[in-house]
């Protein structure tokens, strides 16, 4: 009987079935694993050694500065501190892509009680849930490649043990690289400052109010988020290197492999991608211990509508939910600050009379404006009108004197 052999040997020209492509199955689903990139990279289990599909999204030249922001205007109601993103952990507790076309809501966030101690400490940290998905399938993928690797000593095949340690120990190096922590802003002093309270706008007219104290407004909407690294650039960039390569070795290593073992390894990272996929439809709050902070809707029931025809058959409008805003608010001065209203003298007189009114529900702010924009037009076409007349009443008068000629 012929000795069972560690390594290939020779080259193997048999006519039956064989799973080459399982090194390219090692390095599909980049676009999957980038979105779990920044979670990932945050829980120190990142260290683990283990099988990950798709390494080379990891395997970048550089690392974030900051965490992902979508588009959006966030204003300070009585500071009139304008950004024009929304941070990513605010992001989390409301999210804005769900909300539909000139919706209105009104939240009300404060400190979670065992949260005051830590804000008398200055440390503003939202950790990674410990008992996230992510957290759950890093484990999860660490005893899978354990297994695997067992039973490529079982059965003598040395190109997958060493394909497996290869694999395991990049994703160590590339860990230890990439593992940040999220730092927020903290404001360094007690003085007294203005109350904290944000107006977020989106892109489709709807609107968030955001009644919180200045120190909740300048860690979650203000101040920038700061990813803190385990390493510095330079060693970043020498880890990722190493990494790099064992990514290639280990890559060659599985196209070497005996077939039991490519079939096992193609199996666990066809698992793996379809569970990393699971948890990408997943939330972002699951990822997130975000119990540092309390959130309670507290938006008014005349104002939930504001997406919706209303009882007196008016539709839905930018007109009308920014007025629905300013009830919320009870102050002007955002709007203009923000550009939530284009800077012309009938806008300007109706954001007075919407700041006289803000308490007078039956006020019809659209209709008011509707008012005053007809009085503007009409206005522009008289002075217009005028000032043609007024032209061509001297356009004779500068007319060249045309000379007869003999």
């Amino acid at each position: 009987m012929r000795q069972m052999e560690w390594f290939p040997v020779g080259r193997n020209n048999t006519p039956g079935w064989r799973l080459d492509i399982v090194s390219l199955i090692a390095i599909l689903g980049e676009s999957l694993m980038a979105r779990h990139i920044q979670p990932l990279s945050a829980s120190k289990l990142c260290l683990l050694p283990r099988i990950t599909p798709a390494p080379q999204s990891f395997l970048r030249s550089t690392r974030a500065l900051r965490l992902p922001s979508p588009p959006a205007i966030v204003c300070g109601v009585y500071s009139g501190t304008l950004v024009h993103e929304l941070n990513y952990f605010a992001n989390i507790i409301h999210p804005i892509a769900s909300m539909n076309k000139y919706e209105v809501a009104v939240y009300n966030i404060t400190w979670a009680v065992r949260s005051k101690t830590q804000h008398l400490k200055r440390e503003a940290l939202v950790p990674p849930c410990r008992s996230s998905p992510i957290n759950i399938l890093t484990v999860f993928s660490f005893f899978l490649s354990l297994g695997a690797f067992i039973w490529s000593i079982m059965i003598e095949d040395g190109a997958a043990a060493l394909a497996i340690i290869a694999m395991c120990s990049a994703s160590t190096l590339i860990g230890i690289a990439s593992h940040w922590r999220p730092q927020l802003a903290a404001r360094p002093t007690d003085t007294s400052v203005p109350e904290g309270d944000i107006v977020i706008r989106t892109r489709e007219g709807a609107f968030v109010i955001i009644q919180c104290t200045e120190e909740i407004a300048r860690e979650l909407y203000i101040g920038p988020e700061e990813c803190n690294y385990l390493v510095n650039d330079q060693w970043f960039k020498i880890l990722v290197g190493v990494g790099t390569l064992l990514v290639i070795l280990s890559v060659l290593l599985l196209g070497n492999c005996n077939w039991t073992m490519q079939a096992v390894i193609a199996v666990i990272y066809i698992i793996l991608n379809a569970l990393y996929w699971v948890a990408s439809l997943l939330p972002q709050s699951c990822l997130w211990d975000l119990s540092r902070y309390e959130c309670k809707d507290v938006t008014p029931a005349h104002l939930k509508a504001a997406d919706k025809a209303g009882k007196d058959g008016l539709a839905p409008s930018y007109t009308r939910s920014l007025w629905f805003a300013i009830q919320a608010t009870g102050e002007i001065e955002w709007v203009t600050i923000s550009g939530a209203a284009p800077r012309t003298t009938a806008w300007e007189t109706w954001l007075k009379l919407a700041h006289a009114n803000y308490s007078n529900r039956n006020w019809n702010a659209v209709a008011e404006k509707d008012r005053l924009m007809v009085e503007a037009r009409l206005k522009m076409s008289s002075q217009r009108s005028q000032r043609f007349c007024e032209q061509m009443h001297q356009a004779p008068a500068t007319l060249p004197v045309r000379r007869e000629t003999a």
